[in-house]
């Protein structure tokens, strides 16, 4: 609701304007997780986190460079009233770690998202117009689905990236699909300050 908020907020003067729009806004599966169009998408998004997570509150939660799991987030995702996956991706816009999360059906990554410095470090997965299948060793892909790697096991390098991590993972039947998160180490995190 937040998200469809944002649109009339931000862009319902743009439905008179812009032929796209003239039927009003659909936000379906592609142009939310592919982008695709006019850039909407991704403000009306901003829109609805600044609204139900304050960002100043989020972060006295969860601290920049804290490596949370699954359990955490989702305390994190209780408190604000959103999904696992809204409150990951919030985490994920200001965190100093490395860190990726994955969504993915059946071994094939739907999409990711990773840390600014984990893209900046070249840790990415692109997904965008493209098949990405996940690594065999992935628990997504083994389906080992048990509290060991909800909580994070060890992946070595070679397996996900050229450099070893911790993999947490855990399925939702709900919504049939795999929430994987990599934590990289933490000897390469992004120290702001510099920049």
């Amino acid at each position: 609701m937040g998200h469809e908020f944002g649109h009339w907020v931000l862009h319902r003067d743009r439905v008179d304007k812009d032929e796209e729009l003239a039927a009003g806004f659909y936000c379906d599966d592609e142009a939310i997780t592919q982008r695709d169009g006019l850039g909407i998408e991704e403000e009306a998004d901003i829109f609805a986190a600044d609204l139900l997570m304050p960002f100043h509150d989020f972060r006295n939660q969860l601290a920049p460079r804290d490596r949370p799991d699954f359990d955490r987030l989702g305390g994190l995702a209780k408190r604000y009233g959103v999904s696992l996956e809204a409150a990951i991706i919030r985490w994920l816009e200001y965190t100093e770690t490395r860190a990726i999360l994955v969504v993915s059906n059946e071994g094939f990554a739907r999409w990711s998202k990773p840390s600014k410095p984990a893209l900046k470090s070249g840790r990415f997965i692109r997904t965008k117009r493209t098949t990405y299948s996940l690594p065999q060793l992935a628990t997504a892909v083994t389906r080992n689905f048990v509290e060991e790697t909800k909580a994070g096991i060890e992946q070595d390098a070679g397996i996900w990236f050229s450099e070893p991590l911790i993999e947490m993972c855990f399925r939702s039947d709900r919504y049939d699909q795999e929430y994987t998160l990599l934590h990289f180490e933490r000897e390469r995190v992004w120290d702001f300050e510099r920049e």
